[in-house]
């Protein structure tokens, strides 16, 4: 695999966590009301509702966006930045896309089981996602060939 596409290879991860949080969101549709609560107070109280279509939509739709625009300043980020930039990239990419899903799937939770939302509940998905980002991109910056990855004199 040519070294250009290794470095590429880290971005697949968020794309896959959406596909994963579609594949959630679709076992769990026969289950959700007609109407979700999609917003909630600080206390974790629903204060705000939508239909599941509406939400269903939001919730691929920004993070689809997400994924989007990341990956296109990823690529840039890849091919024109030290590879400290690029592997910082890596981590903030999996962090957001980790949060965004976290608190989608936290909302979804929230509905199915009849219960509040614990303050801000993608956190728990963010950290780990970010650090497997982090590795992911390092790994990725090293495979490549990247100097300020490896150590190596030079630039």
């Amino acid at each position: 695999m040519p070294k250009a596409y290794v470095r590429l290879l880290p971005f697949l991860g968020p794309w896959a966590m959406l596909a994963g949080f579609g594949l959630y969101l679709r076992a769990a549709w026969p289950e959700l009301p007609a109407r979700v609560a999609d917003h909630f107070s600080a206390g974790g109280a629903a204060n705000g509702w939508s239909s599941r279509g509406n939400f269903a939509g939001f919730a691929l739709g920004i993070t689809l966006l997400i994924c989007v625009a990341l990956t296109s300043a990823g690529m840039r980020a890849a091919a024109q930045r030290p590879a400290g930039s690029y592997i910082g990239f890596c981590a903030i990419f999996y962090a957001a896309t980790g949060f965004l899903i976290g608190t989608h799937v936290a909302t979804i939770a929230a509905n199915l089981h009849h219960h509040g939302l614990s303050f801000l509940p993608g956190l728990e998905y963010a950290a780990p996602a970010g650090l497997a980002g982090l590795g992911l991109g390092f790994l990725a910056a090293r495979a490549a060939g990247r100097p300020e990855a490896t150590g190596a004199a030079g630039g």
